[in-house]
């Protein structure tokens, strides 16, 4: 499974109260929602694959534009008083302290970012190379291996040996540097590539930890 997305920030109005929060972090998808923006939901869901009428707000918009989280089928508007203003209906809010609206969006629209699931644990490099190629798509500038960490994390706690104290600080090394790539994946491409790396060769190092049972 293949979802693709692009983060921007946007003007977003409410046509209802009328109010309007400008700077607010954009997630346009096109696949799985959960792919681009994994969130725990306290008032409905996060909009369906294909499904480009609605969209999923955090908490702190909601609270900013209604001064409510109990906003469903409310109707938002994306860059008002531009030519490319768009409108969607409420369909979930998700917890987040950051101003940020989730939606669907065409398979036309040009992306820059992309979530491959289904990727060998074993060798996900390889793997995700000859996904993107079976595709017909370029390689990418960077690739962060999210979910090879969290598998690390849990086959490693579910082998716990003498060796537990030294495989908790390279993981937790692994984990400060995936998040400092994501950090500087669109202002510094070639630190954010290097840290990625960083972070692939601490959780190899972890993995093969002695003392492991």
């Amino acid at each position: 499974m293949v979802t693709f997305w692009e983060e921007t920030q946007v003007a977003v109005r409410s046509p209802v109260s009328t109010r309007t929060c400008t700077d607010v972090c954009s997630i346009g998808f096109c696949g799985t929602a959960h792919d681009a923006y994994g969130a725990s939901y306290v008032v409905g869901t996060a909009p369906g694959s294909g499904d480009t009428s609605q969209c999923a707000v955090s908490t702190a918009l909601a609270w900013q534009l209604f001064g409510s989280t109990d906003i469903l089928e409310q109707a938002l508007t994306l860059d008002p008083d531009t030519e490319d203003a768009r409108t969607y209906r409420v369909c979930g809010v998700f917890v987040s302290e950051t101003e940020q609206i989730l939606y669907g969006v065409e398979t036309t629209a040009a992306f820059q970012l992309l979530e491959l699931t289904h990727v060998s644990r074993d060798n996900p490099g390889q793997s995700v190379q000859q996904l993107l190629a079976a595709a017909g798509l370029a390689q990418p500038d960077q690739i962060l291996y999210d979910a090879a960490l969290a598998w690390a994390r849990k086959y490693l706690k579910d082998h716990e040996g003498s060796a537990l104290l030294d495989v908790n600080k390279l993981m937790s090394e692994a984990e400060q540097a995936m998040t400092e790539a994501h950090k500087a994946l669109d202002e510094d491409p070639l630190r954010a590539s290097a840290a990625a790396s960083r972070a692939t060769t601490l959780t190899n190092r972890a993995l093969a930890a002695p003392g492991r049972r």
